[in-house]
Order: structure tokens, then sequence, then C-alpha cells
């Protein structure tokens, strides 16, 4: 399997099957997650979880902030106290 990164993506294939994606849109150096999706058959594999991580050391990376709006990366950051300082205020 292979990230692929683009220019508001971060997909996830296994050969041409779209594994999982996280999608935004930015402004003002402000990342807006709109939506984390992964196939059905690969679910419970900690995929989603592994596409933020991505989407977050990109963060880190570039000094960007996020705002979460989808519920899979909102319920993420909560769990991940630790990464509260890439939160737009």
């Amino acid at each position: 399997m292979n990230y692929v990164y683009e220019e508001r993506r971060i997909s996830l294939q296994d050969h041409d099957t779209l594994v999982g994606e996280v999608t935004w849109e930015e402004k003002d150096n402000t990342l807006y997650i709109q939506h984390t999706y992964v196939n059905p058959q690969y679910r419970g594999k900690g995929i989603a979880s592994s596409l933020i991580e991505a989407l977050v050391k990109q963060l880190e990376e570039q000094k960007k902030s996020c705002i979460p709006t989808c519920s899979y990366a909102k319920h993420w950051f909560q769990q991940h106290p630790e990464k509260q300082s890439l939160l737009s205020k």
C-alpha cells in the first residue's frame, strides 16, 4: 500500500484500489479537514488514524494549523491531546 500526497488530499492505495483518504480545504495556512473515508473492505485496521497521522505530520512540517470539521478528525484530535497545538483557535 502506498500513500499518495496531493494538493488537498492524502490517499492510501492498494494497487488500483482506493483504501482510504483524507481531504481538506486550505485558507490562510489553516486546513479545514472535511472528510475521512476508508473503503469498507479495509475498515477496522487503523487506516483512518494513519491517514490523519500522515496529515498531522505534514501540518507540523509546514507549520500550519487545522480545524477538523469531519467527525472522525474531531474524534482523533480529542483522543490525541498532545496534538492540540495544531488546532486553529
